[in-house]
């Protein structure tokens, strides 16, 4: 379940959990991966994709309509 702080209306699981599962971008293998970019390429984001599902191909697609962004693609055929 959920522990929540009702006096700061705040939700104490779902705090420690993006602490837990956090993951630091740095630390990923970036050689390993492949990349694009759009416009300038200011915003980063990682995208763990099967290249056989449709839709991780339709959420690519949804990406390449955003401006500045880079992705980096790691393959993880399921």
């Amino acid at each position: 379940g959920q522990i929540l702080d009702t006096r700061s209306k705040r939700n104490l699981t779902e705090e420690r959990m993006s602490k837990l599962t956090a993951i630091d971008f740095a630390s990923l293998p970036l050689k390993d991966a492949i990349v694009w970019k759009t416009g300038t390429g200011a915003r980063r984001i990682a995208v763990f994709s099967d290249p056989n599902c449709g839709y991780c191909q339709r959420f690519e697609q949804d990406l390449a309509k955003v401006k500045d962004l880079t992705v980096y693609t790691f393959l993880l055929p399921v």
